[in-house]
């Protein structure tokens, strides 16, 4: 769906905006109906079927990511722990270390391309964070054709059957047999023999294999695109906003002094998380949140709501509201300082979902995100070099177009 049809139905002045897109759909834009459905009836409001249905579990597996409202809350909670802020934290070395190489090679370089180096960059950072030094190059190629088919069926203009084939070329088949042994057999190693990443300590909370080998695509597949795209954006926020950069790059070296970032330095750099979030808020991550009536039901601000109808719920509208964001084209992290009027934990704010289905992985996004920008603070400066990124993402998500900046060493 086209984003700017969504934002077109929400610049109405009623409470509720609405579309015809194979039926009734509603487009919220209150923060108080956004509550409602994600959270105080969240049960009658189900994800889309495209991310549900067999189609979705023969890509990704029936995990957290695919499973129904009813399914989900006992499959939660084994998972919730392994995501945990101060356990993703402790995984900060992993991200830096990956962050530093990558680095490395933009050295001597005038300028780079932002979405393709931190897409290169966020796949091997999923990859060691899940396996170590044990990935395979057969497993990461079969995890990012799965991420890859299951992007083709969130874009198909009807819902593709079960049946059809995930590959048809016989190397692609080939690679979806060699990676899923791969994973076979590290999962067997990991069973025997725990170490330190996410792997073992899935396999340490007694869930069954199916679902672990879920939560690995979940993780590996359908987690990247968000990354890369707060990651991308934070910095070209930087390029634009030289003030800003200096600001976080005063604070980096104040708290860093020219060390690598490690996760506990997160809570440590205030000012380099807040701008993080405020470039969520201008361009969230997660463009489109879609949600199914399974009965029907009345909003706080009055709507009606019928069996059937599809619930939009659009970050961008809501993170531009004036209301809650006074003046919102423009850039400032003041907005998320410890001293601002309002914490936006709420339901004004939401660049990773809210309520029971709130992005698990949410917490890694945003270590990532933080430490990624504090290193290239450490040793770039970043100016435009370039038309910069469009005000919204396609949804579903399509690859991002290059962003690309000019460097210049601290």
């Amino acid at each position: 769906m086209r984003l700017e049809r969504v934002l077109a139905a929400a610049e109405g002045t009623g409470d509720v905006g609405e579309l015809q897109v194979g039926g009734r759909t509603l487009v919220l834009k209150r923060p108080a109906d956004v509550r409602h459905v994600l959270l105080v009836n969240q049960a009658v409001y189900e994800k889309t079927p495209r991310l549900i249905r067999a189609r979705a579990r023969r890509i990704l597996g029936h995990g957290l990511f695919t499973a129904s409202n009813a399914e989900f809350p006992p499959m939660r909670r084994p998972v919730e722990g392994v995501l945990r802020r101060t356990a993703v934290d402790d995984r900060g070395d992993v991200v830096a270390s990956c962050a530093e190489e990558a680095l490395e090679r933009w050295e001597g370089r005038h300028v780079v391309e932002l979405a393709g180096e931190l897409w290169r960059l966020e796949r091997r950072v999923r990859a060691r964070l899940l396996f170590g030094d044990d990935r395979t190059d057969a497993l990461e190629r079969m995890l990012h054709l799965r991420r890859r088919r299951f992007a083709r069926g969130l874009a198909a203009p009807v819902l593709l059957p079960a049946a059809l084939p995930l590959a048809v070329l016989p190397s692609a088949r080939r690679t979806l047999r060699e990676g899923d042994r791969d994973l076979t057999r590290l999962i067997e190693r990991r069973r025997a023999e725990p170490r330190d990443d996410l792997l073992s300590a899935l396999l340490q909370t007694g869930i069954p294999d199916d679902q672990v080998r879920a939560e690995v695509a979940m993780v590996a597949a359908a987690g990247p695109e968000s990354v890369t795209r707060a990651q991308a954006w934070t910095l070209w926020a930087l390029a634009e906003h030289p003030d800003v950069a200096d600001g976080v790059g005063r604070e980096v070296d104040r708290v860093l002094e020219g060390r690598r970032p490690t996760g506990a330095d997160r809570e440590r750099l205030p000012y380099t998380e807040a701008v993080v979030q405020e470039s969520m808020r201008m361009r969230p991550p997660s463009p489109l949140l879609v949600r199914v009536a399974s009965a029907g039901d009345s909003l706080p601000t009055g709507t009606g709501v019928r069996r059937g109808d599809k619930v939009l719920i659009c970050p961008a509208i809501l993170h531009r509201d004036p209301s809650s964001f006074p003046d919102p084209e423009r850039f400032d992290p003041g907005r998320f300082s410890a001293g601002s009027a309002r914490s936006h934990d709420g339901f004004e704010y939401l660049p990773f979902g809210a309520g029971p289905r709130a992005c698990l992985g949410r917490n890694l996004a945003q270590m990532e995100t933080v430490l990624m920008t504090a290193i290239v603070s450490q040793r770039f400066r970043l100016e435009p070099a370039g038309p910069g990124p469009g005000r919204d993402p396609e949804a579903p998500p399509a690859p991002m177009e290059p962003v690309h900046v000019r460097l210049s060493a601290r």
